[in-house]
């Protein structure tokens, strides 16, 4: 009984640690012009990575966007981390995500997964959902729920991890 009980711990222990330092899906997403290219050809593989995941006609995701734009202006986006988001509810006419982020002048990129590939292989089922991988892509955090107000968890969460980086 003993032997068994140590083997499933193990064992889940194992499994706990293998989905967390798998790589990131390489599917397909468009950018703000229509082009598509692969996730792995975006990524800075020697930066962490935040994902945000939003929906272009919920006001919330939007004011969730311009609550990380300002944490990025004050903070993250003077380190070595790639934000990325990632507008979900685009199915068909997505011409309207482009002057949304244009006219409310967002840093960080924005792509669209279009056929919602990108989502289902991340397991993301509601948004916002910010996730968060090391530069070795290893899942930090995730957040299935809006930021605003959790902007300092969010930047502990990364520079915690990228403390080291920004020394050198």
């Amino acid at each position: 009984m003993k032997t068994l009980a140590i083997l499933i711990v193990t064992t889940l222990t194992a499994l706990t640690t293998q989905a967390q330092t798998t790589s990131l899906p390489n599917t397909g997403i468009k950018t703000l012009d229509g082009t598509n290219v692969l996730l792995n050809e975006i990524l800075d593989s020697a930066n962490s990575k935040v994902f945000v995941f939003w929906k272009s006609s919920d006001q919330k995701c939007r004011e969730n966007l311009e609550s990380l734009q300002t944490v990025w202006e004050d903070t993250l986006g003077k380190t070595n981390i790639q934000l990325i988001s990632i507008c979900v509810d685009c199915n068909g006419t997505w011409g309207h995500v482009k002057p949304y982020i244009i006219s409310k002048a967002f840093d960080f990129e924005t792509f669209v997964d279009v056929n919602g590939d990108l989502k289902r292989a991340m397991s993301v089922y509601s948004v916002p959902c910010t996730i968060v991988y090391d530069k070795n892509n290893r899942l930090i955090c995730r957040y299935d729920n809006y930021c605003v107000g959790y902007e300092a968890m969010l930047c502990e969460k990364l520079l915690g991890e990228t403390i080291a980086d920004l020394k050198k």
